[in-house]
């Protein structure tokens, strides 16, 4: 019977290991140039100070209809800022410990999600505050559902509720 001799990657796997990490680094440092390059996906225009006694905020909500960043500061309830014009707008009423916003454009309504479990409803056009509504015993975060036209909102472990 014949045997192959072996081949040198096959005599020294790990002499074949290092060959392969030394292509894999001279691959990255060759690319270094051009991600260096490479277009900017965001950058700082401005910037804004928003005074507060607890300065906190949870998530922001873009509407990209009017410009308006929706602004989740907790203690402070939501601020509504005017990327257009770059100003506060002002607060939604009756929004404090919100954790989030959810958007229902079709129905000109938004609804923060708060701490406490509630909501605070609120007409998207004025930003006026038309009431706010318990939930849950807690609440983090709300999804909009277009198909069943309901609002999910969760806590931080599991799903809360849905409501119309």
């Amino acid at each position: 019977m014949n045997a192959r001799p072996p081949s040198p990657s096959s005599a020294d796997p790990v002499r074949h290991l290092q060959s392969g990490w030394l292509v894999a680094l001279a691959a990255l440092a060759a690319s270094l140039p051009a991600l260096a390059q490479a277009p900017q996906f965001y950058r700082l225009e401005s910037a804004l100070t928003m005074k507060s006694a607890a300065p906190n905020w949870d998530y922001v909500t873009f509407d990209p209809a009017r410009s308006y960043l929706y602004i989740a500061r907790r203690e402070d309830g939501v601020t509504v800022y005017d990327a257009a014009t770059k100003k506060v707008l002002g607060s939604i009423e009756n929004s404090a410990q919100a954790n989030a916003i959810t958007l229902v454009q079709e129905f000109d309504r938004g609804y923060t999600t708060n701490e406490d479990g509630s909501t605070t409803v609120f007409e998207i056009s004025s930003l006026k505050t038309l009431s706010r509504l318990k939930l849950a015993d807690s609440a983090d975060s709300a999804v909009y559902e277009p198909d069943r036209q309901a609002i999910d909102v969760h806590d931080r472990r599991q799903q809360a509720g849905s409501f119309p």
